[in-house]
């Protein structure tokens, strides 16, 4: 949900990027992006009172940055997670390549991005409940990988990307963990076959594996607008929108746009 506030005076915290100025609202989490200019960035980093403020209120409560992609509420640092006491876990992995391929011959691709439908319907990444008492966070990712996928990816602790409480989950303690793993082309096509050949998971908890479309076709609705319209699971989508930014994948504009659109779609009967 797009929300336009004003606040009377506010602290927020300026981060500079190219020509524009960041504002990262500390709480509640909000942001806006304001032209400023070069001479001005001195102030970086630095708290500072603003008045009148229009800020976009993001419908997960999510900060965005085009510096670092977006931060969910209720990070935690790995170490964090893992010493929560009473807490469930679960890792799901963001699989990716890039690639030269165009839709319609016309259409830049530009990377493959995996996700996968669920059983429930609600789309989501591959992964599942680890438990630590057992096995590491990646091994236990590791598992999940072959028993959704078929495929055998030995997942480590520098495929790490963000932990953080599930606030959808608040009454169950869940703490979600997110890895992310570029491949090549060719090893993302291996693991789509072995997903639908070998997976022990498919057409059970696994419906298939899907790609995420980047581009935005005319008119604004289909490709990436019309995916973001869809059921995520959890916070899925959250983790999604992060790493498309976070690594570069669609820019802030473009995801920002995406998202627009997602909400309008959202919105009609």
């Amino acid at each position: 949900m797009r929300s336009r506030l004003n606040w009377s005076v506010s602290t927020v915290q300026l981060t500079m990027h190219m020509d524009e100025l960041i504002i990262l609202c500390r709480s509640p989490v909000l942001t806006k992006a304001v032209p400023m200019s070069r001479e001005r960035s001195k102030l970086e980093g630095t708290n500072v009172k603003v008045e009148n403020v229009p800020v976009l209120l993001d419908r997960h409560n999510t900060q965005y940055s085009t510096k670092g992609g977006s931060m969910a509420s209720g990070q935690l640092s790995r170490e964090e997670a893992l010493a929560c006491v009473g807490c469930r876990h679960a890792c799901h992995i963001l699989l990716y390549a890039d690639t030269e391929a165009q839709l319609f011959e016309e259409i830049p691709i530009r990377h493959i991005v995996l996700m996968q439908m669920r059983f429930d319907g609600l789309l989501g990444f591959p992964g599942g409940l680890v438990d630590p008492s057992e096995e590491s966070l990646e091994e236990g990712l590791s598992r999940e990988l072959w028993e959704e996928l078929g495929f055998s990816l030995s997942v480590t602790v520098e495929d790490h990307v963000s932990s953080c409480h599930n606030p959808s989950s608040s009454s169950s303690h869940l703490i979600t963990h997110f890895y992310s793993r570029r491949m090549e082309e060719k090893e993302i096509r291996e693991v789509e076959k072995a997903a639908a050949s070998t997976a022990t998971d498919h057409g059970h908890e696994v419906m298939g594996m899907v790609r995420v479309p980047l581009y935005t076709l005319k008119g604004g609705g289909g490709g990436l607008p019309s995916f973001l319209s869809h059921s995520f699971i959890g916070n899925s989508r959250s983790q999604l929108e992060d790493a498309l930014v976070r690594f570069g994948l669609v820019t802030p504009e473009e995801l920002q746009t995406a998202l627009t659109h997602a909400e309008q779609m959202r919105k009609q009967p």
